[in-house]
């Protein structure tokens, strides 16, 4: 699981302070879809400030291209601290460039349909966007920052895609325990992960329906923050 995992409306707004933490020096990659807004975004919550920050748009793909690209650009600022914003790709494509340079990542998530905040995975595509590897990063995420009202403007057939990907946490978990098989973590299920796994599918029961229904009125509610909560970090729990 990540080393810390801060969720709330607003967060995006102490992003200065999360991020000197590790440093001062910050390289941003953010989504194609978000790069203007955000860059202007970042650029007046750091003005004024002894931090420099890069930020740079992402290309799309997460390639092993794309990555040694993105690689080379936070090079030239020497950072302390990676931070990635965006869809699952960019995030994975953040988490390899942290990886390549040694350095502490921090994943911004503006949807909740993938399990990519959380995990220490990164899923590499080809040119034509089919898989080809998903690589291992030697330790998961440093700081995972979710902004609700970030999420709760993100499209309605993205969250309901997180619902479903989060509603099988539980019958994976359960046949693993019962088969004895193997973790992506390397080990056996825990009777700790197997319990919250149970309870991952039971909020979603529980509050999915409205949680989805406060996306669509593009509002935070107590339902919405707990389905966030367990859209992301579900992949961790086994």
């Amino acid at each position: 699981s990540p080393s810390r995992y801060i969720q709330g409306r607003y967060e995006l707004e102490n992003m200065k302070t999360h991020t000197e933490v590790y440093g001062r020096r910050v390289f941003f990659l953010i989504d194609v879809f978000f790069f203007a807004d955000y860059k202007k975004r970042f650029e007046a919550l750091y003005a004024g400030s002894d931090s420099q920050i890069q930020c740079e748009q992402f290309g799309g793909q997460c390639t092993e291209e794309e990555i040694l690209r993105c690689t080379g650009l936070a090079k030239a600022l020497n950072p302390d601290v990676v931070v990635g914003i965006g869809g699952g790709k960019t995030m994975d494509t953040a988490k390899a460039v942290a990886e390549n340079l040694g350095l502490p990542c921090v994943i911004i998530p503006t949807v909740a349909s993938n399990d990519a905040p959380c995990s220490g995975v990164a899923v590499l595509y080809n040119d034509a966007g089919v898989v080809i590897k998903a690589v291992l990063m030697r330790r998961n995420p440093d700081l995972v920052l979710v902004d609700t009202g970030i999420i709760a403007n993100a499209p309605r057939r993205l969250f309901a895609a997180g619902l479903g990907d989060a509603l099988s946490t539980w019958f994976e978990a359960r046949a693993c325990k019962n088969s004895g098989a193997r973790t992506m973590a390397r080990g056996n299920v825990s009777n700790t992960g197997l319990m919250m796994a149970r309870l991952c599918y039971d909020l979603l029961m529980e509050k999915g329906r409205d949680a989805l229904a406060a996306v669509e009125r593009h509002e935070v509610t107590p339902a919405l923050e707990d389905v966030v909560a367990v859209s992301y970090t579900h992949l961790t729990l086994p």
